[in-house]
């Protein structure tokens, strides 16, 4: 079954009040995407809604439950969001109920989704993917991310993306010198045109510059912002803080090393193995099991191909002393007997 198809299954198991919670959440996270608006649009047509309507006619009973589940599902994506100006006051909701079928559906979804016109990407453990924004500027997303940005930026207007998950940037500079903006849960990042990465997981951030001149600006309301939080990075740099700390770690890096996952490897500098578990459950989804916590605190330098894990286990196991057991769904690292305590590694 092809994706115009399944949306269109989708769609009318929607009309018949038969999606389950899932589906409910597939149908809606799906609309948002670029490709789902472009098929969205298509049932939007004269002649796709015509055959919609010969193959589907659903009574009043049915469109009032439509309405029902529509107006939850919108109230819940619109958590701290106005809802659209047509549906704020009950009389308008009592009229919009007079319509059935694909054209309430049509009309409240073109209206939510449409008029919203934000465009999001999202990537699943273990994939990259790379981003064409509308400046001609990209973004690189690595594995369990998202990027969010508006479809189509006026001249004018600052340029505005959000990013939860891990990205790498490549911005073009405009004639008109407008802002680039990447929006973190709690900074913001301020440029002209440059390369960086930034890495928003865990309610941390970190953030490394390749080139070009960066502001980086703590937005958390729970720590007071002091002046000196402002932060302006120059090559090299490397700027992490946590949402809930003021602590910040300001330091010189080689960028190479924070950007190597753009090239399915990780790299590793006298790293401890607990940022290293980490880093394999945050873009392979792997879950990683410690039975001795003095283990996290080894430290290993090298390379680990994404697309090659294992090897990068045999290596640490022999490497460290270590026993990696797979079990069902996760790994567990254990250290042997005798194993006399901390080690550092570098293959």
């Amino acid at each position: 079954m092809d994706q115009y198809q399944k949306i269109k299954a989708l769609f009318q198991k929607y009309l018949n009040g038969q999606c389950s919670g899932e589906e409910l959440d597939l149908f809606f996270k799906y609309v948002k995407t670029q490709q789902g608006k472009q098929i969205l649009n298509e049932f939007l047509d004269k002649e796709a809604t015509d055959r919609f309507y010969r193959e589907l006619s659903p009574d009043p009973e049915i469109s009032g439950r439509i309405l029902h589940q529509l107006r939850i599902q919108m109230e819940e994506e619109n958590q701290g969001r106005s809802l659209p100006g047509i549906f704020k006051t009950p009389a308008a909701w009592r009229i919009a109920a007079t319509f059935t079928g694909i054209l309430l559906i049509s009309a409240s979804l073109f209206l939510y989704f449409i008029k919203d016109s934000s465009l999001e990407y999202q990537t699943a453990y273990g994939e990259i993917t790379t981003v064409l924004l509308p400046d001609s500027s990209s973004v690189t997303l690595n594995a369990n991310s998202s990027l969010r940005y508006a479809d189509g930026w006026k001249p004018g207007n600052s340029r505005e993306v959000w990013i939860k998950g891990e990205a790498y940037f490549s911005v073009k500079h405009t004639i008109d010198h407008q802002k680039f903006i990447v929006h973190t849960h709690s900074a913001e990042i301020e440029v002209l045109g440059t390369t960086f990465n930034v890495n928003n997981r865990r309610k941390q951030v970190a953030v490394v510059l390749n080139t070009g001149k960066i502001r980086l600006k703590r937005s958390n309301k729970s720590i007071k912002t002091q002046r000196e939080e402002d932060y302006v990075m120059n090559p090299g740099d490397f700027v992490s803080f946590s949402q809930n700390n003021e602590e910040v770690e300001r330091k010189k890096v080689n960028p190479e090393q924070y950007i190597s996952w753009t090239r399915r490897k990780l790299i590793f500098d006298d790293t401890p193995v607990a940022d290293i578990i980490q880093s394999l459950e945050d873009n392979l989804g792997m879950k990683i099991e410690v039975e001795d916590e003095s283990i996290k605190q080894y430290r290993y330098s090298g390379t680990i191909s994404i697309d090659d894990v294992d090897i990068f286990f045999q290596t640490l196991s022999k490497t460290l002393d270590i026993i990696i057991v797979k079990d069902t769904d996760h790994l567990i690292i254990k250290r042997e007997k005798n194993d006399p305590g901390s080690k550092d590694a570098t293959p």
